[in-house]
């Protein structure tokens, strides 16, 4: 059994720790409650929008031109990646790394990686290290962005992409985050920004006379609105893996200050028994002296 100084040494070490992990926790969830605030609050904007931009899409002419609905083949595809900057933050960031490794390995993406065409768009330390140690493809990294997302500037960063895409520079454009469900769950997935799909439903299937009337034109609409939805998209899969940060660290710290509370009773409890087993030992010597004098 250990002695009693070692054991008060590691009662010490472990309580500060606590003292850490539970500041993390109160710290955590104060940053949870704000990038909450902000999911919550797009969710229902994004739905809505999400829903008028699949009706203009529903209503509007086959023959309508525009490079988001475009579908390009022998080009390149951009994968738009998102992590934390920093760990302590239980299997957050391992799971996005194995999902993108688990991704590169799916037929769909095959002919990219076989030809080497695949790229990279990094939001976050973490993966972003991950991935310059596989030699992947980093065209842009914007590490900062994910520790203060502000509207502003992720649809400066948007607009820069979009216009990218228009150039012909990707056939095909991946979100890839952690979707916020709650503060113990998040789950990693991959959606399809670019290209955007067309009804596959024949024009006598539709039914002008309960459709929309667009003003000045559907084209016009959709010049507008698209890159706004586009743009909406990159924001709230940032805002999600913002909250899911938060969320995560604040769960692990929760289960580190309780191990914590845990240890610590255990070791008081071999505290006990150790200095009970020195007094014990005294007496034993005491009164086996006191029988030797006899």
């Amino acid at each position: 059994m250990a002695n009693l100084k070692e054991v008060r040494i590691r009662i010490a070490s472990v309580n500060s720790t606590m003292q850490i992990t539970s500041a993390m926790k109160m710290v955590s969830a104060s940053k949870l409650r704000r990038a909450q605030q902000k999911i919550l609050g797009l969710r229902p904007y994004y739905r809505e929008l999400k829903t008028l931009v699949n009706q203009i899409i529903f209503d509007i002419p086959f023959d309508i031109q525009s490079p988001f609905f475009e579908k390009r083949s022998g080009g390149r595809c951009l994968f738009i990646i998102m992590s934390s900057n920093r760990g302590l933050c239980g299997v957050f960031n391992a799971n996005v790394q194995k999902y993108i490794v688990s991704l590169q390995q799916n037929d769909e993406f095959a002919k990219y990686v076989d030809e080497d065409k695949l790229d990279f768009y990094v939001f976050g330390r973490r993966i972003g290290d991950f991935l310059k140690k596989k030699e992947a493809n980093i065209i842009e990294r914007q590490d900062d962005i994910i520790e203060q997302p502000s509207t502003e500037s992720i649809f400066k960063l948007a607009d820069g992409i979009l216009n990218r895409y228009e150039q012909g520079e990707w056939d095909e454009i991946y979100l890839v985050y952690n979707s916020f469900k709650n503060p113990a769950m998040q789950e990693v997935t991959h959606e399809r920004l670019l290209p955007l799909d067309m009804p596959e439903v024949p024009k006598e299937h539709f039914f002008p006379e309960i459709g929309f009337i667009y003003q000045p034109d559907t084209n016009a609409i959709i010049e507008g609105m698209i890159p706004d939805f586009l743009k909406a998209s990159i924001l709230k899969a940032i805002l999600e893996t913002s909250a899911g940060e938060h969320g995560a660290r604040m769960t692990a710290m929760h289960k580190a200050t309780d191990n914590a509370t845990e240890l610590i009773k255990e070791l008081k409890l071999s505290y006990n028994k150790a200095r009970q087993a020195a007094i014990t030992k005294e007496i034993i010597e005491i009164v086996s002296g006191a029988n030797a004098l006899e």
